[in-house]
Parts: C-alpha cells; structure tokens; sequence
C-alpha cells in the first residue's frame, strides 16, 4: 500500500500540502560466487620438496531469493527469503612435505592426484619373517624393497604407479602378493617391528600423475 502523508483521517484544509509516497515491493533472484579455499596439510611422511595436490579447487555458486521493498523507486530494504547452493565449491587440497629426511623413493615433481581409492591396508617386511626364507629383498618386478613400496593388485592399481597414502606418505606400487587382490594395498616397512605394529586398516590412496 502506498504511504500517504497526513494519514487518511486527517480534515483536509486549504493549501494543505498531500504527499504520497509510493510502495512497491518485487522478489528478485541473486546469483553469488562461492570462492574455494585452499587448505593446506602439512606431512612429516614426505620430504619438504615434495608437494602433492590431492583435490582441484572449484567455486561454487549460491541463489539468494530476495524480497526489495521501493518507496518512490529508491530501495529501502531487502530482505532474504530462501538460499539455495546451484553448486557447493570444493576445497583445492595440497600436502606439503615437512620433513628433512631423504628416503630412497621419493617424488621428483610436483604431481596431481587423479584418482581415489579406499583400500585395506596392511604391512610387510620384505625379510624371512614376512616373506619366507627365499626372501631376496627385491619386489616382484625388481624394485629394492624397502618404505616407500607397495603391493597391490595389479587389476586396481597398474604396477608402477605413483601413489599418495594416507598415513604412510608417498609410495610406488611395485609389488604384489597372493593376499593382496581387489581393494587391498600392502605397505613396505624397513624393519619387521615396524610392519608388525601396523594395524590393518582403511586407509585413502591416491592414484598420482
């Protein structure tokens, strides 16, 4: 309703001056860019030159319905109604290596994570105590086992690969076992204490480029 100045009940006198305001109000739709942020994850797993992206970055984009109240055509408030996400942006997601340690396997580039799996993992010590009294040290495609080697089942993840781990840090996958197929992962300790303590669990792994 429009606003008339003096009220309606007022008595109209000579050169009164009538003022009327008027009052329109309209939904409109808004569109904003949601920015996505960049976390960073520190990683004593992997030396401080190694960088992983393990996740893209993508903005988002949020829908406000609105409701804009006008008196003579000049907005006087807005007030939101409903919010709707058209898409809800994704984190860009790097690890970053702290440690000053040099290990044998180590990446020599920046890389990308391109795939995810979620594998069962376990540990191995390449000596007698895990892998039988023939054991020579040496993975199934020649790699000196030692941390920082994987086996897997060649069907899931092609030997060779590069790969991110979740709490073990950056590995290739060049071994395989009788045990290990489907969704299985098993990883290369240096000493048979280290792969005896390791709990088998759940763990992400990341296919790198």
């Amino acid at each position: 309703l429009d606003i008339v100045s003096p009220t309606l009940n007022t008595l109209v006198t000579d050169n009164m001056i009538i003022k009327i305001i008027r009052v329109k109000a309209h939904n409109i739709s808004v569109r904003k860019i949601l920015q996505y942020t960049t976390i960073k994850i520190k990683d004593n797993l992997l030396h401080k030159d190694e960088v992983i992206e393990l996740e893209t970055g993508y903005d988002g984009c949020v829908e406000r319905q609105v409701k804009v109240l006008y008196h003579d055509n000049k907005e006087i408030w807005r007030k939101i109604f409903n919010v709707s996400y058209i898409k809800k942006p994704v984190n860009f997601k790097i690890v970053m290596g702290t440690s000053n340690k040099k290990r044998p396997y180590m990446l020599t580039r920046k890389m990308k994570a391109s795939k995810i799996f979620t594998l069962r993992a376990t540990g191995y010590y390449p000596g007698p105590e895990d892998c039988g009294p023939s054991a020579d040290g040496l993975t199934s495609i020649g790699y000196k086992a030692g941390y920082g080697i994987a086996a897997v089942d060649p069907n899931v993840i092609p030997l060779k690969s590069k790969l991110y781990i979740e709490g073990y840090g950056f590995a290739i996958a060049a071994d395989t076992g009788s045990g290990i197929k489907g969704k299985k992962i098993d990883l290369c300790f240096d000493n048979y204490k280290e792969s005896s303590s390791f709990s088998p669990k759940d763990v992400k792994v990341y296919l790198l480029k």
